[in-house]
């Protein structure tokens, strides 16, 4: 599936938000420039509230981009006088979206972007139910909740999985509700499932990492380390050596493992444990399952950072200087 995030920014919020979701769904990113750019500061705020509620459509840089080469299409944009920025408007003009599955979000100071959304999916013809984001300056005034926000939304936008998989439900203190439920459903509220993340370790220091296969449907093509849903019936462990056994072929001794990291998430509705393993396996006796995993590599801790700050590694893993 392709998909891509086509938005303007003049202060870093709308910005934030389209890399941060890109990251997330592995999308394309369009950015818009008017060929005559906006200032910053106070003179900003007259002239592009001016041209918002004139409904400008100012020349932009010329660009890219075929609505038919998309499976999905995220439209961004600062609100200006409860307005799309104008370079939104040039855009939906020049692009016929009908029929594209469209989702679109917006950055503010003050949360009210009702009135932008309204206008950016009229002008865009989209359905009654496109997604949508309202979200109040997320890089001039972040937090973890903003991000886990822009996250779940992602989710929402994208679709979760459909599978037979079913997962057990846990309460906040992760004791089991005794509910089970289908993977790609809606989680009920206050209910967690377990998901896990797996390092191994060899004897020389390095870490096994294997990259996304460009299929997936979450940050495709992206490096991260083993991992997955624990299955109803499973232990944090169990799931664990299961993932590994399921995508690289390797079978880990359970005894070796030890969980160094576990965090709750109260937007993506998760337990999320991190077991370490080590041990040592030549990349030739690897086994990787080619639905899931495209390519193994074992890394130094210098060569993980390199993709991290290169935006290569699955953006969950962004603990992961606390454990290597």
């Amino acid at each position: 599936m392709r998909s891509i995030i086509v938005y303007y920014s003049l202060e870093g919020n709308s910005k934030m938000v389209a890399e941060s979701l890109s990251n997330l769904l592995g999308s394309e990113l369009l950015q818009l420039e008017p060929k005559d750019p906006y200032p910053t500061g106070r003179v900003s705020k007259f002239l592009s509230g001016k041209d918002a509620l004139s409904h400008k459509r100012p020349e932009l840089v010329p660009y890219e981009f075929n609505a038919d080469e998309y499976d999905r299409i995220i439209i961004g944009t600062p609100v200006w006088a409860g307005q799309p920025a104008p370079p939104l408007n040039t855009f939906l003009t020049e692009n016929d979206l009908k029929g594209k599955r469209t989702s679109f979000f917006a950055c503010s100071s003050s949360g009210n972007a009702a009135k932008c959304l309204k206008k950016m999916k009229e002008m865009a013809g989209a359905e009654d139910d496109a997604p949508l984001l309202s979200i109040i300056d997320p890089y001039a005034k972040p937090s973890d909740q903003k991000i886990q926000t822009i996250q779940q939304w992602g989710i929402e936008v994208i679709g979760r999985f459909d599978s037979d998989e079913d997962w057990d439900l846990y309460d906040t203190e992760r004791q089991p509700l005794g509910k089970t439920m289908k993977r790609g459903s809606d989680i009920p509220d206050g209910a967690y499932h377990i998901v896990v993340s797996v390092w191994m370790r060899n004897s020389e220091g390095r870490y096994l990492m294997s990259k996304r296969s460009d299929k997936k449907k979450w940050c495709p093509g992206m490096w991260e380390t083993t991992g997955g849903a624990v299955e109803s019936g499973e232990t944090s462990l169990e799931g664990a050596v299961r993932e590994v056994r399921e995508e690289l072929g390797i079978e880990l001794d359970p005894a070796k493992g030890r969980l160094v990291r576990s965090v709750r998430s109260d937007a993506l509705h998760d337990f999320y444990d991190v077991w370490m393993f080590d041990v040592d396996v030549e990349s030739d006796e690897i086994r990787r399952q080619d639905e899931e995993v495209s390519d193994v590599r074992w890394m130094t801790a210098e060569e993980i950072d390199k993709l991290w700050n290169e935006n290569k590694m699955h953006v969950l893993l962004d603990y992961y200087k606390e454990i290597i």
